[in-house]
């Protein structure tokens, strides 16, 4: 029986999805720092810029039981 233990040579990734550059200052040192391969999820049809839409649309699908397009 084989261990469980990850292949060290196996790679490492991180998925990210953000709406501010804070976000992806974060992003870049989570790369630094954990060695990983970034990528980032971009929707179709992107969030709009006023924080209070932004709201109203998460709140939309999260009741709808939706994930961003």
């Amino acid at each position: 029986m084989q261990s469980a233990t990850p292949d060290e040579s196996a790679k490492k990734f991180c998925g990210l999805f953000f709406t501010s550059r804070n976000m992806c200052e974060i992003a870049n040192q989570i790369n630094e720092n954990a060695g990983v391969d970034l990528f980032e999820i971009v929707l179709e049809d992107p969030y709009p810029s006023n924080y209070s839409e932004v709201v109203e649309q998460v709140l939309k699908e999260l009741g709808e039981d939706t994930v961003p397009g």
